[in-house]
Order: structure tokens, then sequence, then C-alpha cells
């Protein structure tokens, strides 16, 4: 009985948390209007900013587990024969599933011990939705073998090894490590497609939207890694609290995710777990001393050299001489499900939208058409086949109303009558980039960019 009601009590919780998750995700504006002004500078579209490259990867394995497609040959596998299977083929173990079953690993600093063991227990101790998805991923894999390199997966399975030994919390960072690889696989697999893509099949402009979709995934993570990981480790690590400087990643990035998603709407390529503690969390703004005057002015600077980096790479003073309270980010929450109502329900009181406000402030900057567009061009031009399809999206359009069309780099760059001198037209990139639903349009509630046309000429 006892194990029969714990069952119960986790499927419930995941039930909970999937339902939460849904719902937030599915605003298409957020009903929180604390946060306007800072979602109305965002220039991506609101489909881009509540999905992901690991939300699509999700939603492969799903249709997968549906309709079974390449994986209907192992259909009736338990997840003891899909395990076994895999350990014996990238590990190079010999022999049948008893020698499989005490072969032991170690994976230097990552775990070591049993790999098939840890691998039962790990997606044993998930709520019933995360374990079919671990479950269909490494059914993936095996349909995949041939085309995967065994060290990552060696390395991926001692995440998943050192995840059966620890927290939930940890057990969600391995389980988005998993659903990682499964869009790396589906990338190489596509020829670098982006995930969902059917290559030349697509009309020229949805291919690239997808394409650069990935590009937005990219920044969103390192926006948030910028704006609120490494400061917040910086900071534990400048008042010497290991042991919060380790939970930061882990734990406070589950209340960072879980206010991103509700105010602005932003789902990164690792979903909050909402249960989890509230603890690795802090207002380091509202420190005083040179970690706030000196290390995170230049950490935040608007030349960018350190966006997305490591906050060691910082040469800055980082003294703190007035601590706020550890573990309290704006709102009295146990959970990080604690912030979703008073977000959504735009509940906030003035002290927790000043607390929200700055960080958001600096995260939507990120986001913004001044930061976005320029690199989002670079990548196009640099590569061959993005350039092809973008000339297309061009052509296409200038056709339309029967005139010459120019090349997608002519468009977005301007130059003088000798090509010696080039000025960046952020307003075309802008416009190229909303015609193909990357960025919002006029109608789009929000949308800081206006609806124009593209130019005839």
């Amino acid at each position: 009985a006892g194990a029969t009601g714990g069952g119960k009590k986790k499927a419930d919780g995941a039930a909970t948390e999937e339902v939460l998750l849904a719902r937030i995700a599915s605003e298409r504006v957020p009903a929180s209007s604390a946060f306007g002004e800072i979602r109305a500078g965002m220039c991506v579209a609101p489909d881009v900013l509540g999905t992901s490259t690991l939300s699509r990867a999700a939603g492969l394995l799903r249709v997968l587990e549906e309709d079974g497609g390449e994986l209907a040959a192992q259909r009736k596998d338990k997840f003891p024969t899909t395990a076994a299977r895999c350990i014996h083929y990238f590990f190079d173990v010999p022999g049948e599933v008893e020698r499989i079953a005490v072969f032991s690993a170690n994976i230097p600093g990552v775990a070591r011990g049993s790999v098939y063991t840890l691998t039962r227990q790990y997606q044993g101790h998930l709520p019933a939705w995360r374990a079919s998805l671990v479950h269909t991923a490494l059914k993936y894999f095996w349909a995949h073998r041939e085309t995967l390199d065994k060290t990552q997966l060696q390395l991926l399975f001692g995440y998943i090894m050192r995840g059966a030994r620890e927290c939930m919390a940890r057990k969600v960072w391995v389980f988005d490590r998993v659903l990682g690889m499964v869009e790396t696989c589906a990338r190489a697999e596509g020829g670098g497609a982006p995930l969902g893509g059917e290559g030349d099949a697509l009309p020229a402009a949805e291919a690239l939207k997808r394409e650069l979709a990935v590009v937005v995934d990219t920044v969103k993570d390192r926006a948030f890694d910028t704006v609120f990981v490494q400061p917040t480790m910086a900071y534990f690590q400048a008042v010497r609290d290991t042991t919060m400087e380790g939970d930061a990643d882990v734990h406070g990035s589950n209340v960072y995710l879980t206010v991103l998603l509700c105010a602005l709407g932003v789902r990164l390529n690792r979903a909050p777990l909402l249960s989890d503690e509230s603890k690795g969390v802090v207002d380091f703004l509202a420190a005083t001393g040179p970690f706030r005057d000196e290390f995170l002015p230049l950490l935040w600077s608007n030349d960018d050299n350190y966006f997305g980096k490591s906050h060691e790479s910082v040469r800055a003073g980082r003294q703190v001489t007035s601590r706020p309270r550890t573990n309290f980010f704006g709102l009295e929450a146990r959970r990080p499900v604690d912030y979703v109502e008073p977000i959504l329900g735009d509940r906030l009181d003035d002290a927790a939208r000043r607390c929200f406000t700055p960080y958001l402030t600096q995260y939507g900057r990120y986001l913004s058409a001044d930061f976005l567009s320029q690199r989002l061009v670079n990548h196009v031009v640099q590569s061959p086949q993005l350039s092809a399809l973008a000339d297309a999206v061009v052509r296409e359009l200038w056709e339309r109303d029967g005139a010459v069309a120019p090349s997608f780099r002519d468009y977005v760059w301007e130059s003088d009558e000798d090509y010696m001198n080039f000025t960046f037209r952020s307003d075309n990139a802008c416009t190229f980039f909303q015609h193909i639903g990357l960025y919002k349009k006029g109608e789009d509630k929000d949308s800081p960019l206006g609806d124009a046309p593209l130019p005839a000429s």
C-alpha cells in the first residue's frame, strides 16, 4: 500500500508540474501586466519565445511514442531491455544481459559505478512523463547508434548515473541533457537542418525561420546565464558561501526560470522544476560594494564582451559590503511554483516588482532588435545554404511586384557608390525577420516594430 501511495503521489506531482508548464507556455502574451514595457521592447515573435529546441525535441519524442515510426521495432521493449541494449553498444560491453548488469564504468569527474543499475534507478525516480521521454530517447539513440559518438553517449550515461544519486533538481538537469542529445542527433541526421525541418521541401521562409529560431534559442540560454546564473554564482563566491554557489545553477535556476517564463513568456532549453526548494537564489542587485558597482556593470556592459561567458573571466572588484537575504528573490516562496500565481495573476506587490524589473529589463535587452538583428544577419550571410534561402525570400517578395530583387546581403547592408563603406540597415533586417515570422509584426500586441512591407527597390 505504501508503494502504491508513493507512486500515486509522484504521478500527481508530475501532472501538476506538466499542467502548470503547459498553461504558462500557452500564454502567448502573459497575463501579468507588470512587465508589459519590457515585453514591448523584445522583438522576437511569441511562438519563438514560448518554445525551445528542447521543447521541440520533447515534441518529436512524443510523436514517436504515439506512432512508432522508426521506433516501431522497439515498441514493446521495456526500459531495462532498452537500457541494456544501449549500454552494451555504447560502452562496448561483451556478453549477455547478466554481464551488462554488473558492468561498472568510471566517467572521470562525473560518476562511477554500475551503469545499468544506476540508469534504471534514475529513470525509476522520475515523474511518469519524464520517465517515458527518457525511455523513448534511449530507443532513439539505439535507432541512430551508428551516427552517434560513443564518447558523447558515455558522458551522457555518466550524467544519468550521477543524477540517480542526487536530488530531483539534478535529475531534471540531466533530463535536459538527454533531450539535448536527441536534438543533436536529429540535426546530425538532417545534415544540420533544424529539428523538425524537412530541408528543401519546406518553403524558404519557414526553413529559414526554423534555423534562426535555433540561434535565438542559444541567445535566450546565454542571456539567462549572463543575467541570472553567473552573477548569482559570483555573488556567493564573493561572500564565501560555497554551498549556495553550488546550488545556484541546479536549484536557483528553477526560481529564475519560473519568473522569466511567467513574466516574459520566455521558455529556455531547460524547464523549471516547479516543486524544487527555493534555494541558491539571491537578489544580488541589493548588495552594496564593488560587486555591484564594478563587477556587474562590466558583466552587463553594452559592448557585450562577457555575454554568455563565465563570471570568472570578468576582472573586476567583487567585495560585498552589505549582504541581502540568501534564498530570497522578490517573494516569500518555499518553491518555484509559489511564483506562478502572483506573477500571472498580476498580484505582485511593489517590492517584488522593484526586485524583478531590473533583472527582466537586462534580459529583455538581449532579445531586442538592437542586440539580435545584426547577429542573425551575420549568421545568415556566413552560410551559403542560409544565404540562398534568404535570397529566395527576398526574390519572391520583389518579383511579386515585378521589381528586380537585390540579394539579401545588399538588402541589409547598404553601400556607397564605390562599395567601400557599408551601413547596416536595421530597419530592413527587422522587416525581413518580421516577414519570415521570427520577429513580432505590427498586429502583435506589444510589438516594438511597424508592419511595413519590403520596399520595392
